[in-house]
């Protein structure tokens, strides 16, 4: 979701053509962990918090 975040972000500000780039160079910096380590406490708090998935996830990925 980061990178995405970032791509979308950044194609307000500069041109399509060097998004790519930049997004590839971010990646190869960063450590990115998969979707499923944060799910089930994502469940968790949608059930105690009745919140929206997308708010359960980014909280239970706190």
């Amino acid at each position: 979701m980061l990178l995405v975040e970032l791509a979308g972000v950044l194609i307000r500000y500069i041109p399509p053509r060097m998004i790519s780039d930049i997004v590839e160079r971010v990646e190869m910096e960063v450590v990115l962990l998969d979707d499923g380590v944060f799910y089930e406490e994502s469940i968790k708090v949608a059930l105690q918090t009745g919140c929206r998935g997308a708010d359960s996830y980014y909280i239970g990925g706190c």
